[in-house]
């Protein structure tokens, strides 16, 4: 009985000692890299955030889409892989792999769909297709898909209001 008990128990520490094996190699090796580059570094999992100092965060190898608000304003892609993003309070870069180009035409569809149809622009060469775009209240997109890899990357922009609106906007 003694037996099974030190076993068991021999197991559970091993399970316990490699999680924080590996959270201690992450603090180390976010400490590493936060020293060299001088910047606020998060290793979680298969994800590594980078926090720049004027609030930019770029984010790799996540495989979920953002949870941020700015992403909330885009169709989210229902395919591929999300590999990374970059964010501030206003803009927004999204790469996705994996993507089959007729998926492309079904994402252009659902960004029309969702108000991005003032002045649209298709452009593109032999091994890229792009679209631009503005929504009614300003908002830029562009959505570029690269077909020799099928990777799709989206820029987001929030339009910023003149500072003379805001004034204007106070005495109506």
């Amino acid at each position: 009985m003694f037996r099974k008990f030190l076993i068991i128990l021999t197991c559970i520490l091993a399970v316990c000692t490699a999680a924080t094996s590996q959270n201690i190699g992450n603090a180390i090796g976010e400490k590493i890299v936060e020293t060299v580059l001088g910047k606020n570094i998060e290793i979680n999992g298969d994800s590594v955030t980078v926090a720049h100092d004027d609030g930019a965060k770029y984010v790799y190898g996540t495989g979920k889409w953002p949870g941020i608000t700015i992403a909330k304003l885009i169709p989210r892609v229902g395919a591929g892989v999300v590999r990374q993003t970059l964010y501030t309070k206003d803009t927004c870069v999204i790469t996705v792999t994996g993507v089959r180009e007729d998926y492309f035409d079904s994402y252009i569809r659902q960004v029309n769909a969702a108000g991005f149809k003032y002045t649209p622009d298709m452009s593109g060469g032999n091994t890229e297709r792009c679209f631009s775009a503005k929504s009614f209240t300003g908002n830029t997109l562009n959505v570029t898909y690269y077909t020799d890899n099928g990777t799709l990357s989206i820029y987001f922009s929030i339009a910023k209001k003149p500072e003379n609106l805001t004034s204007l906007e106070n005495t109506i």
